[in-house]
């Protein structure tokens, strides 16, 4: 039976849909529209392993109970192209009591000391606080590489592609590498293989308009000179190191051409949420120290953070408020306005996805395999943790130690 609906409960119900809209389709649909119009081009010629210019590299792999991956991480890393003069692997330990220290050692008693692994054994406890010691003995001008135990870099040549970023962009100021999950079926797994997939597109899009907004923790790099430290409230290093280099004035290079597998994720809904909360929390940290530097932002930064603040505290909200709105209207028999709006959400959706695309020899990487039910899953999940964390943020006393996930047994590549 159809009753009265009132101009205001109309009114909201499309303020909250074109709210919906911003963040599936006009965000992604402005980033091509940059991109396409007024693109910012990223140059790579990548140097020769031979090339006497190429800077002193230190290599950091912050740990805290790795023995059933540190093995495999230094033989990752040792095998990238890079001469050995200019090359140092920093593995900075937080405590660790499972025996990490008795494995690196016995793999530098194998490889000698031209391996260039240095072990150095703090107390510190999580991983800021590592870094921040680790930092402490790498000198002036030397490149930083940060790079986590259960990451596996599947390009031979990274550290030079780096280098190549670098300086042929003289604007970059941090390179990150391309994360992708392994490939583990299942519904999480599926929804894992999206999330990245969707991501990975947006960033590299969001690259070519002028800037990504993030690197990711498994695999980044930066001058020494562009990271004095950590402040000692930071959870989440790569956002950090990110919005610092816009705050600078300088770009983010997420690489297609430098892929990494990040071997844990979560199992199991329960495993999602905590992990998706902890990320939440960790990057609206970031985004609220920064985000009294909006004013004198260039543009094109004002756009991707502004879209980030409503993101993270106005975004639940609307889609809330569309929800039990869009109940009442059909329970109101506007039957045919919900199903329009519906509509048309759906395919600006699908429009501006297909806008948002994959890099020169790279494909959507989940499509093909993950199913409606498991990106629906992700987006649900990601909404909960949204709202969870808008309440939650002023009390939560979070740090970058956290009981880790599970790797995955398949180091390949979906």
């Amino acid at each position: 039976m159809l009753t009265a609906v009132s101009g205001v409960e109309l009114a909201l119900f499309a303020l909250f849909a074109a709210a919906l809209g911003w963040y599936f389709a006009g965000y992604l649909l402005g980033l091509t529209a940059i991109r396409v119009l007024r693109p910012r081009a990223v140059h790579l010629v990548v140097p020769a392993p031979d090339d006497p210019d190429l800077p002193e590299t230190t290599v950091l792999i912050p740990v805290f109970n790795e023995a059933a991956l540190i093995e495999d991480k230094l033989a990752d890393v040792l095998a990238l192209r890079y001469p050995r003069h200019r090359r140092r692997i920093v593995v900075v330990d937080g405590g660790s009591t499972d025996g990490t220290g008795e494995r690196v050692a016995a793999l530098r008693g194998r490889r000698g000391d031209d391996a260039g692994v240095v072990w150095r054994s703090t107390r510190a406890t999580g991983k800021i606080a590592q870094l921040n010691v680790a930092l402490a003995d790498v000198p002036a001008g030397h490149l930083v590489v940060v790079t986590d135990a259960d990451a596996r870099i599947l390009a031979p040549d990274a550290l030079l592609r780096v280098v190549g970023y670098l300086r042929s962009n003289p604007g970059v100021g941090v390179v990150g590498g391309w994360v992708t999950p392994p490939l583990r079926r299942g519904l999480i797994g599926h929804a894992e293989q999206a999330y990245w997939d969707k991501l990975n597109r947006l960033r590299y899009t969001e690259m070519l308009a002028f800037s990504a907004s993030i690197v990711v923790a498994p695999f980044y790099a930066l001058f020494r000179a562009d990271l004095t430290g950590f402040p000692d409230d930071c959870i989440a290093d790569d956002v950090y190191v990110s919005f610092a280099a816009h705050t600078r004035g300088r770009r983010v290079v997420y690489a297609p051409d430098i892929p990494v597998i990040e071997l844990r994720q979560p199992r199991g809904l329960g495993q999602l949420y905590r992990h998706k909360r902890r990320k939440a929390h960790a990057y609206a940290l970031e985004l609220l120290r920064v985000a009294h530097k909006l004013p004198a932002m260039g543009k094109r930064l004002k756009f991707f953070y502004a879209h980030k603040l409503f993101e993270f505290f106005y975004l639940p909200w609307a889609a809330l408020g569309f929800a039990v709105l869009a109940l009442h209207l059909l329970s109101a028999g506007a039957v045919g306005v919900v199903a329009a709006t519906g509509g048309v959400l759906l395919v600006s959706m699908v429009l501006a996805s297909l806008s948002v695309t994959p890099p020169p020899g790279r494909t959507r990487g989940g499509l093909a395999l993950v199913s409606v039910a498991a990106s629906t899953v992700t987006f649900a999940v990601m909404f909960v943790v949204l709202m969870a964390n808008f309440f939650a943020f002023p009390f939560r006393r979070d740090d970058s130690s956290y009981a880790r996930l599970a790797s995955s047994d398949s180091p390949e590549p979906p």
